[in-house]
């Protein structure tokens, strides 16, 4: 296992498992170095008119989309209107996602309410979104914590494969194959795991805390009954079953292009191995090239600085950029490997990954 941490990844399935290899005792004081030098620049600090015009932006095109369904009786343009809510929910949502990691302001009030808009705004329960997303950030990748690869279609290790049974056994078989499809329903997936979050924590079934229980089943309840109102209001009911399941695959597809490939196809945390900071952000995360023109960093909501953003999670957006050369060139001279790619040679590589950790049940069916 030594290799894993000084050569380049490959795209193989990786399981991290050899504790005296990962484990570095110097990983807190590296960390600590890194972390001054990033502070020293003032790369830390809060970025009020950016996200002031992000704010203003994203809520903009929720409205626009609004005022199209409200003005324009016309069938093909409310379906190019769902994609276009659609675009605007995923620009919210990653508002809702810098609020969460305290990006936007300098106080947890602050961006606590900022969250609380959004819950309201996408019906996507804030405090689902805290527990989930912050143990992810936690133990990004861990087989034992992480829940992004604890998913019931997919598989990320031959374990998890084999402990598949019925219809999900045969999609993970095949799961490289049925990836992309099954990204039509993340959009409706999200909408159930928020508000089940929520039902089983109100049922105490099950469930983690809910900060704010009374105003988050409150705006989750308004939200659907707006949404679904405005959509029986404004359209006949066959363009506004089109306009909600447009909206809704469009917007899953686009979420799971964003999340996929920051973790997905990148090295696997065995159960009950612990690594240092800095080698468990770096080792199992994927950065994607910034181009375009700022377009990759616009669609991924600057997401695609997705090492930096592990290191560094309550850095504004817009300063993921400048710190990657700094995070290069530190990883560089500490023999970490950094994976940096393309937007295409990433799904190359999920995809690949996919497949071979589902070839257990291959050989077994064969």
């Amino acid at each position: 296992m030594a290799s894993i941490l000084t050569a380049p990844l490959t795209q193989d399935p990786q399981i991290i498992s050899a504790l005296p290899v990962a484990a570095n005792p110097l990983g807190k004081k590296e960390y600590a170095e890194l972390y001054q030098l990033v502070k020293e620049r003032g790369l830390l600090d809060k970025q009020p008119a950016f996200y002031f015009y992000k704010i203003v932006f994203s809520i903009g095109l929720m409205a626009v989309s609004l005022v199209i369904m409200a003005m324009v009786d016309i069938f093909w343009v409310q379906v190019l209107n769902a994609v276009l809510m659609s675009l605007a929910f995923a620009q919210v949502a990653f508002l809702g996602h810098d609020s969460g990691h305290q990006q936007m302001f300098s106080t947890l009030r602050k961006n606590d309410t900022m969250l609380l808009v959004v819950n309201f705004l996408t019906g996507l329960n804030r405090s689902w979104w805290i527990d989930k997303h912050h143990r992810h950030h936690a133990h990004p990748n861990d087989t034992s914590s992480d829940l992004d690869i604890d998913l019931p279609f997919l598989a990320f290790t031959d374990e998890q494969a084999l402990t598949k049974s019925g219809l999900l056994r045969f999609v993970v078989r095949y799961q490289a194959f049925f990836l992309f499809p099954l990204m039509l329903f993340e959009g409706f997936s999200l909408r159930a795991d928020s508000t089940g979050y929520l039902v089983r924590r109100k049922n105490r079934a099950g469930g983690g805390t809910v900060k704010y229980l009374a105003f988050e089943v409150f705006a989750l309840a308004t939200h659907m009954t707006l949404y679904l109102g405005i959509l029986l209001y404004l359209l006949d009911p066959w363009t506004a079953f089109t306009f909600l399941v447009v909206h809704h695959v469009v917007w899953g597809v686009y979420m799971a292009t964003v999340f996929a490939p920051n973790h997905k196809g990148m090295p696997i945390i065995a159960d009950g191995t612990r690594l240092d900071f800095i080698r468990q952000q770096v080792l199992t995360a994927r950065s994607i090239k910034g181009s375009w023109f700022g377009l990759v960093e616009f669609y991924y909501g600057g997401l695609n600085y997705q090492i930096e953003h592990h290191l560094f999670p309550t850095m504004s957006r817009n300063k993921l950029k400048k710190v990657r050369p700094i995070v290069m060139e530190f990883c560089a001279a500490h023999a970490i490997p950094y994976h940096e790619t393309g937007v295409i040679q990433s799904w190359k590589e999920i995809v690949k990954f996919l497949h071979s950790a589902s070839a257990a049940l291959r050989v077994r069916a064969a």
